[in-house]
């Protein structure tokens, strides 16, 4: 059964982790739900577990990562996609060369 996060995410559906208990969501399972298709990213108040590597992916939909912690750097290195929002995001590094 999926989770919320992975349900939403690829359903292109928003996903708000604010004040919940286990914001934890790892950053593999992202790039894997986008990989596959996924209608873009919509997560806010999301804890980002390891290194989201986007890189080279065309995305479909806005990537929206509102108020998110991210514990290891974000890549966007030659991705397509039509938006990006980090509004009140802390970042360790972003990579977005050629993006």
């Amino acid at each position: 059964m999926p989770s919320p996060v992975e349900e939403g995410v690829a359903t292109g559906q928003p996903v708000d982790l604010t004040g919940a208990t286990d914001r934890d969501v790892p950053a593999d399972l992202l790039r894997e739900l986008v990989a596959a298709g996924a209608p873009g990213l919509r997560l806010t108040g999301a804890r980002v577990v390891g290194p989201l590597d986007l890189g080279g992916l065309r995305i479909g939909g806005p990537v929206r990562l509102v108020g998110c912690d991210f514990t290891a750097p974000l890549s966007l290195r030659d991705a397509d996609l039509p938006l990006l929002d980090l509004r009140r995001s802390r970042l360790v590094s972003l990579s977005v060369t050629e993006a």
